[in-house]
């Protein structure tokens, strides 16, 4: 339905920027309403991306701790305590059919779900990769399984890298605070 939600926040970051910002004589609800054009900014973004790079996420979230399945049953990481009580826990989402989506891009995967779906899909796969993550690291320590799971630390690197970069893309710094400003009182602050 048009006006789409980032046309509106775009006309609304605008109107802010051209009509109201300028008029704003006092400094401190000048710079308030600067922040508000920022986070406007980011509420634009989100609304143009933020289902199909959730959707990207859930299929990359389901890669990795597959293969962390995988290898945590491998026999040089099998005998671990920590990762055997892992490899026990429900993997949530495709892997129980908890969201439907079988091998679908991330964009056929925001298609077929809401945003509302996509989050607690999302929430519940990071919820399961900081218990693999725990895991590996409250694993018993020898330097067999060390070797093993250097690569498996690896894979959840990689997928974080790639997980900030999406992140990177909704983001704009604002570099500031949303409190009033605080008076100083003498002698106060060494």
């Amino acid at each position: 339905m048009r006006p789409y939600p980032d046309e509106l926040l775009r006309s609304l970051r605008h109107s802010l920027r051209e009509v109201v910002i300028p008029a704003i004589e006092e400094p401190w609800p000048r710079y308030v309403a600067k922040a508000m054009e920022k986070l406007l900014e980011h509420l634009e973004l989100r609304a143009l991306h933020e289902e199909r790079l959730l959707a990207e996420d859930i299929t990359e979230l389901d890669e990795v701790l597959g293969s962390l399945a995988e290898s945590f049953a491998d026999p040089s990481l099998a005998s671990s305590a920590a990762l055997s009580a892992w490899r026990a826990l429900p993997l949530p989402g495709s892997a129980t059919g908890a969201l439907g989506h079988r091998g679908e891009s991330g964009a056929g995967v925001a298609q077929a779900q809401g945003l509302q779906a996509l989050n607690e899909g999302n929430e519940a796969r990071r919820a399961h990769l900081v218990a693999a993550i725990e895991a590996m690291d409250t694993a018993e320590r020898d330097d067999a399984l060390e070797t093993a799971l250097a690569e498996c630390r690896a894979r959840v690197r990689t997928y974080l890298r790639r997980e900030l970069d999406r992140d990177v893309l909704l983001t704009r710094p604002t570099f500031m605070s949303f409190g009033p400003p605080v008076a100083r009182t003498e002698g106060a602050g060494a």
